[in-house]
């Protein structure tokens, strides 16, 4: 989901991830879970660290930075 600024500015909400983090946090281990939140960060786009660092609430944005590895990024360049 994307919400606009006064300006008509996007910008991205986490949403989704806040859910989906919710659900399979108890089931991931660390690595799994910086991928699953790399990954979403990915899908959102620019300002995508920063949403999902927002919505789930006391994940650093370096640690989901971690997650958008160069294998991660390019595995999301081929399917799209």
């Amino acid at each position: 989901m994307v919400w606009r600024t006064a300006s008509g500015t996007a910008r991205p909400t986490g949403e989704r991830v806040a859910r989906l983090y919710g659900v399979l946090r108890p089931h991931l281990d660390e690595r799994q879970r910086r991928l699953l939140l790399g990954a979403e960060a990915i899908r959102l786009g620019r300002g995508g660290i920063k949403a999902v660092a927002g919505a789930t609430e006391g994940v650093f944005q370096k640690s989901i930075f971690a997650g958008c590895g160069a294998e991660m990024i390019l595995a999301w360049v081929a399917v799209t």
